[in-house]
Formats: structure tokens, C-alpha cells, sequence
């Protein structure tokens, strides 16, 4: 049997001199064959695992982007740099990100292939680049380790998801940094060192979890050399200062737009980020039942599970440290990566989705590399044990891990399609994932679905638990759904109900409060709405105005007085109020401050027809026909398409005996519409003059029977059958 070569001894940190096994000396512009092929075979298993997520949708939080056009505009790309709370639905202060996004834009508008093209691009380039760092680091298996991590399924919600750039964005430019790095360690040129620390705060300005990579450094200083140096502490104390200035610039901007707070004791948040990062190595290592939203699990001190995570945990790291000496400082260095880079999002500090899940698995994206180069350099290291002949199946094996962590990778990424596959499969994963259901129930509203709408919203309310601390996402968005699915199948009153729930819930839910308005609007309850919208401290001079003329309706003048004066103190030049206002104090007789009121509405709206109309009927009750003339004409000018102001001529013709005149007038009123009460009333007149008595009569019928109410045409035919000794057939009622 040939003899075996000594195999490098990566996992005890040591940098062996030994040169690595190459498949010849054939280069292509200046790189090896085996790079080469490396690097082929790397982009081959990357673009065939995710295939899906170039046919993906935009979902969830791309609305970021998508919905508030915070990329949209060429004048975006300042806002993004100096007006960060521009970008309304972000809380956290990260350009670069939404820099790549507005290139995206202008490259591709908002068609989703391009964003995800860019988003497999960067995961590539990240894979590529880490087999790069473990080269270096003269890891064993480096080239596996690159390709299980382009493959492992935890990476595909960041890579397919667009908004997930910031975690491939910032892992891509901390990677870069520790290139830098190395590249200056082993050349001690200061342009190195810069553009390491260049890249650093890049990476900063992707996401601010990139702030532990100064104490990564500080992990491959001792993974290199067995100790951390005073030096070592020099080198890395600007990025420290960095890490420490940017990030808690970061943490005041969003706690200045976010109010996140969960009130988790310190031995529960222990337990959370203890049991999180089980959650996170078990997912690496059988990266099987994905999900987007993991369910939140018991916290309680009183709950032994607990315990164990956290002895585990702490128990983990004390033996490593004490079998240092057989197994090397490799184990121990990749879970201190690992454990360092997820600190920031296993609990031990409130972020935005604590209140969805403890964990997710794009929190891991560059945490796992420790974790994947531990095992991967474990296999190698056993495989090179194991006999010659036994050399094919350690490959055998490794490809297929390969081959299967690809489809899985596949199979996730045809999750994120659109909104409806992707919450049906979030809520397929965690059933209690209640925010999942309020966006399911969303994206069937909007193609309206409306019977799967209510079914995706009655099925969040039933499994939502009030008593869960940590779900800080209250039920009223699911209650507003629920009311828009029954008002549009026209189930009013129950729509109504979920609408007022979900402000029981939330009082101040705005959506809710809008629909039920309108609801109540739609059904003529103007004055409920005008409620509504007061005590919320919304109301509208629109909305007011609305419940005056429900109250004028109901005969309740001096409410509706009321509201149209609410309107003016919101609006002082609102049209519709100053016009119903004066109709108001008209029919109360306060001609002058009508004839004011008028007059206001006329300098608001110099176009508007009610105003001069109104204000001629009132100088008809003041007796002045010229300036009742006057104003009618104005009327008419405005919109001759009204029959009301010809009507109120030929009824001023009428008045001064001109009745050929009146009735050219009311003809044309009556080509324009034949259900003006007014006109057949006034034309009634003007025939009965003009000697045309049964077509008098014909015309005041027709005006009593198209508003009864109406008195002056039942007087005068009153009259004329008194005049003709004939009984009215229309004076009783």
C-alpha cells in the first residue's frame, strides 16, 4: 500500500508549510486548474440551487422599496445618504444598502429578476471569496467548504428574499475586509490595513450586525498564533472605535423611529439566546423544516428546558477549551465566529423580530461559516484515516450532501414566488405565526379574494394568544382584514363589528378607523362617522360637512349648524360648508350672515354653482329680484347644464308678468332635466296665465308628485280649482 501523506494539521491552528495537493501545473491567466475548475463547479452548484429565486417575487418587507418608493426618483440616492428617515418603513441608518437597491432601480425599474440576480451574485461572490479566506487559513477542505456554504439551505431565505441583501451585503463586504486584513498581516502595507477598515465601515452601513467583525479579528489573531498580542489589540482598536461610533449611531437613530421594547427578565433572555443558538447549530448541521418565522417557545425560568440549552451551551465552550490540546484551537475558534457574529440577534438585546421569532435563519448567513469550516475540516481530517480504497465513498458522500442541500436550497427558494405562496408557506411551517396571516389574508384581498381573505383572517384571530409577552403584534390588522373581506361580500353589520374590534384592540389602528368611516359613509351614517373621526382626533372637514347634511336631512338644523361650523375651524375656505352653512342660517332667517357666508364660498370657489345659486333664492326672500337676476345668471354662466338657476329665472319672469319669457326659460330648464319640481312648479304658473289651464294643472301635479313637501305649487293649484269650482284631488296629505 502506498504510504500516506502527513495530513495538514489545520485543526490545531498551526500553518503547515506542506504545499497544497494540485491537480497540475496547467494555468489560465495566471490561475491553476484546479482553481479553475473549483471555482466552475462553485458557480455551477450556486446557479443550480437557485434557479427558483430568479423567478421570485418581490414579498414582505420588499415593500421597503417597492410600496414607499424610497428608490423611485434619481434625487433618492441623496435622500438615502442625508435623509435617512426617508425611507419610511427602515428604522435603521444602512445607504449602502438601499444605494445597491437604487441602482437596482435604475437599471431594471421594479421587475423583480434583476434585484434577484443581484442578490445570487453577491452569495457567489461570498462563497467564492471565503473559499479564498480558508485557503489562507490553510483550513482543510476549504474548496467543500465553499460549496456546502453556496448550497446550505439556511442561506437561501437571505439570498432569495431581496430585502435579505443587507446580510449579504454586509457578510460580503466584512469578507473582503478579512482579506484585507490577512493581506496586510502578511505584507504589513498600510494600504491593506486601510482598505480593510474602508470595507469594515462599508460593511457597517450594509447592517450594523457586522460590528462584531473587529472581534472576529481578534479570534483569527489567536486561531493563527495561539495568543492575542498587545499588538494584535493596536491593530484592531480603530475598527473597535469604528464598530463602537457607528453602531451606536445606529442603535439612537432607530430607537428614535422604532418602539421596540419586550420586558424579558435577564436569566429569560439567557435562555433565549442559549436555546438560539442550539437553534442555529442544529439548523447548519440538518438544515431540514425550514421556516420563516420559527415558533416562540417557553422562556420561564420554572422550565428546566431552559436550564439544559444553557448548561449546554457554557459546558460546549469549557470543553473545547479543555481538549484544545488533541483537537486544536480550530473547533474552539470557529464556534467563538460563530457564537461572536450572532450575538447581536440571539435576545440578549431587543430588535424587531424578536416580537415574530427568538431566531431566524438569515441571521446566521456568515455566522454559519464557523460552524460549516468545523465540520467540513472534521470530515477531512477523518477521511484522510480512513483507507485508500474507502477514499471514494468519503467522496461519494460529500457530493451527495452537496446534491441534497442544493435541493433543499431549491425547494425554500420556490417559496418566495409571490405573497401567496410565500405566507402560505410560512403559516403551512409555523401555524401560531399570527402576523403571517394578517399578510396571507392581504395578498388575497388584493386579488379579490375576498371569502380566502376572511379564512386566512379569522383563522389568525382564532390562534392568537393574548398571553404571549414576546408577540408585540396586536390582532387589529387581522380584524381590519377580516371587515374589508365582509364589506366587500357585503356583509355590512359584521364588517362593521370586526372594524370596531380592531379599535378596541388599537384604538388608534388608522386603517380600521378609515374603512369603518367609509362604511359608514357609504350607508348614509354621516354623523357616526364625524364622531369617530373627532374623538380619534382625525376629523375632516369633508366628514363634518357629510354629518351636517346628514342632520340638516334628519331635521336637525342646529346639530348640523354645528358641524359645519366644526368644518370651517378646521377648513376655513371649505366650499361645501360655507354653502350648506348659509342654507342653514338662511332657513332661519339670518339673511346677513348667509349673504356673508355665501359670499365667502364664492371667493373660495370662484367656479362653484351652489354659491350664487344660494344666494340668489336668498335675495328672492329679500324681495330683491335684481339682485336675485343677477345672481342667477351667474349661476347659469357657470354651469349651464344646471336646470336650477333657469328654473329660478322663469320663476323671477313670473314675478314681474313677463310669462312668454318665463316660459322660453323653464323650456330650456326642462330640455336640461325633467325631474326639477321647481320648474314644472313655475311653468305650472306661467301656463295657468297664459291661458293654458289643464297643462297648469298637469305641471303642478307633476311638481307635487316629485316633492311633496314642496307647499307653493299645492297653494296655487289650490287656487286655480277653486277658480274653476273643481275639487283638488291633491290637497289632502
Amino acid at each position: 500500500m502506498a504510504e500516506r501523506s502527513k495530513p495538514e494539521e489545520v485543526l490545531e491552528g498551526k500553518s503547515s508549510e506542506a504545499e497544497p495537493v494540485t491537480m497540475g501545473t496547467a494555468t489560465l491567466f495566471g490561475l491553476e486548474r484546479r482553481t479553475i475548475l473549483g471555482t466552475a463547479a462553485i458557480i455551477l452548484l450556486t446557479f443550480a440551487s437557485y434557479i427558483p429565486a430568479l423567478r421570485a417575487g418581490f414579498v414582505w418587507d420588499d415593500t421597503i422599496f417597492t410600496e414607499d418608493r424610497a428608490i423611485a426618483e434619481w434625487s433618492d440616492i441623496w435622500r438615502i445618504w442625508f435623509s435617512p428617515a426617508h425611507v419610511e418603513g427602515e428604522g435603521h441608518y444602512w445607504p449602502i444598502l438601499y444605494s445597491t437597491l437604487w441602482i437596482d432601480h435604475k437599471l431594471w425599474g421594479f421587475d423583480p429578476v434583476g434585484y434577484h440576480a443581484v442578490n445570487v451574485l453577491l452569495h457567489l461572490a461570498n462563497s467564492l471569496m471565503l473559499w479564498c479566506v480558508a485557503t489562507k487559513l490553510r483550513i482543510r477542505g476549504a474548496w467543500l467548504i465553499a460549496a456546502v456554504f453556496a448550497v446550505h439551505p439556511v442561506h437561501a431565505e437571505p439570498v432569495t428574499w431581496v430585502i435579505g441583501r443587507k446580510d449579504l451585503l454586509s457578510a460580503f463586504l466584512s469578507i473582503a475586509a478579512v482579506l484585507s486584513w490577512l493581506r496586510f498581516e502578511e505584507t504589513e502595507q498600510r494600504r491593506s490595513y486601510l482598505e480593510a477598515l474602508a470595507l469594515f465601515t462599508a460593511a457597517l452601513l450594509s447592517k450594523s450586525t457586522a460590528a462584531t467583525l473587529p472581534v472576529a479579528l481578534l479570534i483569527l489573531a489567536w486561531y493563527k498564533r495561539g495568543r492575542i498580542t498587545v499588538s494584535d489589540w493596536k491593530r484592531t482598536a480603530p475598527f473597535f472605535a469604528v464598530s463602537v461610533a457607528l453602531t451606536l449611531a445606529d442603535f439612537l437613530f432607530y430607537r428614535s423611529r422604532e418602539a421596540i421594547q419586550t420586558d424579558f427578565t435577564i436569566i429569560e433572555r439567557i435562555f433565549i439566546a442559549s436555546r438560539a443558538i442550539w437553534s442555529y447549530v442544529g439548523k447548519a448541521l440538518w438544515p431540514d423544516n425550514l421556516a420563516v418565522i420559527y415558533p416562540h417557545w417557553d422562556v420561564s425560568p420554572a422550565n428546566p428546558i431552559g436550564w439544559l440549552f444553557a448548561i449546554a451551551a457554557g459546558g460546549t465552550g469549557v470543553a473545547l477549551w479543555r481538549f484544545i490540546h488533541r483537537i486544536g484551537r480550530g473547533p474552539l475558534a470557529g464556534a467563538a465566529f460563530f457564537l461572536v457574529t450572532l450575538t447581536p440577534v440571539v435576545g440578549l438585546i431587543d430588535y424587531g423580530f424578536l416580537s415574530f421569532s427568538f431566531f431566524a435563519d438569515r441571521y446566521q448567513y456568515l455566522a454559519s461559516f464557523g460552524v460549516i469550516a468545523v465540520v467540513v475540516s472534521a470530515a477531512v481530517h477523518a477521511k484522510d484515516k480512513l483507507p485508500l480504497q474507502l477514499t471514494a465513498v468519503a467522496v461519494v458522500i460529500a457530493s451527495s450532501v452537496l446534491v441534497v442541500f442544493g435541493a433543499l436550497t431549491w425547494q425554500h427558494a420556490s417559496n418566495y414566488q409571490d405573497s401567496e405562496t410565500f405566507f402560505t408557506y410560512v403559516v403551512s411551517a409555523n401555524p401560531d405565526a399570527i402576523s403571517a396571516y394578517t399578510n396571507l389574508s392581504v395578498a388575497y384581498l388584493e386579488q379579490e379574494r375576498y371569502e380566502d381573505a376572511l379564512e386566512a383572517a379569522l383563522s389568525g384571530l382564532d390562534r392568537y394568544d393574548p398571553d404571549n409577552r414576546a408577540n408585540a403584534d396586536p390582532h387589529a390588522s387581522l380584524n381590519n382584514n377580516a371587515g374589508i373581506a365582509l364589506a366587500s361580500l357585503g356583509r355590512t353589520e359584521q364588517a362593521e363589528q370586526q372594524f370596531r374590534n380592531a379599535l378596541r384592540v388599537e384604538p388608534g389602528h388608522e386603517k380600521a378607523l378609515e374603512n369603518l368611516v367609509k362604511l359608514l359613509e357609504a350607508n348614509g351614517r354621516y354623523a357616526e362617522a364625524a364622531v369617530l373621526l373627532q374623538n380619534s382626533g382625525e376629523a375632516t372637514a369633508d366628514t363634518l360637512s357629510n354629518a351636517g347634511l346628514e342632520q340638516q336631512e334628519q331635521g336637525d338644523h342646529d346639530a348640523a349648524e354645528l358641524s359645519y361650523r366644526q368644518a370651517l375651524e378646521i377648513e376655513p375656505d371649505h366650499y361645501p360648508s360655507l354653502v350648506n352653512l348659509a342654507g342653514v342660517l338662511k332657513g332661519k332667517g339670518l339673511y346677513d350672515d348667509a349673504a356673508a357666508l355665501y359670499r365667502a364660498a364664492m371667493e373660495a370657489d370662484p367656479d362653484g354653482f351652489e354659491a350664487p345659486l344660494g344666494m340668489a333664492q336668498l335675495e328672492v326672500d329679500r324681495d330683491d329680484y335684481g339682485s336675485a337676476e343677477e345672481f342667477y345668471q351667474r349661476a347659469h354662466q357657470i354651469d349651464p347644464t344646471q336646470s336650477a338657476a333657469l328654473a329660478g329665472l322663469g320663476a323671477l319672469r313670473n314675478t314681474r308678468g313677463d310669462y312668454e319669457g318665463a316660459l322660453e326659460l323653464l323650456e330650456r330648464a326642462l330640455a336640461i332635466t325633467t325631474e326639477d319640481a321647481d320648474v314644472y312648479a313655475a311653468r305650472g304658473v306661467a301656463l295657468f296665465y297664459l291661458g293654458s289651464v289643464d297643462e297648469a294643472i298637469a305641471d303642478l301635479e307633476r311638481a307635487i308628485a316629485l316633492d311633496p313637501v314642496m307647499q307653493q305649487p299645492r297653494d296655487n293649484l289650490e287656487a286655480i280649482l277653486q277658480s274653476l269650482d273643481q275639487p283638488s284631488s291633491t290637497t289632502a296629505g
